[in-house]
């Protein structure tokens, strides 16, 4: 279950990078690192997980279930988790890097603003797989849009995690606060929203 929600806004400025963080960062105490490669083709990733941006990790796991592989950093300091935000295009964790370039498309989960409201926001480089997850989204009646060309959450850079995988694109969900809450403490929402997934991606 995920333990606590916070606000982005009232943490500290984050990690420049990986190796920055663990100067100050104990792994084990302060963060964990969740990785399971399986014989697929597809990672999902939560590079913001565990308390940072709470209730990615779980929807990660739960998408990847026993067939694709998945990444997960895992926040679980008392507070300040928002700190060990290292943006996703500076993203360079070597283990995350390492499993990204062993498949063909990247995934990432990542959790966005949105106390109040629903909302999934779609990015990255793969914008065939975009069309496809929106349409699927849509068919089951969960609220999401591409992100518009000036937005911060378009994921094209190259650098961004989501597009290390060996196609050199991949796709980046945002999920707002309250969506999150809701998929986590609901199944059959979850699996909803993860049958929609399967379907754009098998």
């Amino acid at each position: 279950m995920v333990e606590e929600f916070p606000n982005k806004e009232n943490e500290r400025m984050s990690y420049n990078s990986f190796a920055d963080l663990v100067k100050s960062e104990i792994q084990g105490e302060d963060f964990d690192i969740q990785i399971e490669k399986r014989d697929s083709q597809i990672a999902f990733f939560a590079p913001h997980g565990g308390k940072i941006e709470p209730g990615t990790t779980e929807i990660v796991h739960y998408l990847a279930g026993n067939e694709y592989s998945f990444y997960s950093f895992v926040g679980k300091k008392g507070s300040n988790n928002f700190l060990m935000h290292i943006s996703s295009n500076s993203f360079d964790e070597p283990q995350a890097l390492e499993l990204a370039k062993s498949v063909d498309r990247v995934i990432t989960i990542h959790g966005m603003k949105g106390n109040d409201v629903e909302k999934i926001t779609l990015g990255g480089l793969d914008k065939e797989l975009i069309l496809k997850v929106k349409q699927q989204l849509l068919n089951v009646d969960f609220p999401v849009e591409i992100a518009d060309a000036d937005s911060t959450l378009k994921g094209v850079s190259i650098e961004n995690i989501c597009n290390k995988g060996n196609s050199g694109k991949g796709l980046q969900i945002e999920i707002s606060r309250m969506l999150r809450q809701k998929l986590v403490s609901n199944e059959i929402d979850l699996e909803r929203f993860r049958r929609a997934i399967m379907n754009s991606i098998q």
